[in-house]
């Protein structure tokens, strides 16, 4: 799992795991450490896969936010 921010000069890699499986309760655990560590970040829009898990961890851990497949 990696998560990549926007930067001046295209995507930067910020936070990478080794995750067991791809279940929506093992990504949103590592979301939530990375929610955890960053308390006043609340991203607007997220980028991801088209997997279903994934998108629902997403949800799940910033309910505002809007998954973009």
């Amino acid at each position: 799992l990696m998560l990549s921010v926007p930067t001046n000069s295209g995507c930067v890699v910020v936070a990478s795991a080794v995750i067991t499986d791809e279940q929506a309760t093992t990504i949103t655990s590592v979301l939530q450490q990375l929610k955890l560590w960053n308390p006043d970040w609340v991203p607007q829009y997220v980028f991801s896969d088209f997997s279903e898990s994934q998108i629902t961890a997403l949800q799940n851990t910033f309910p505002g936010s809007n998954p973009l497949t």
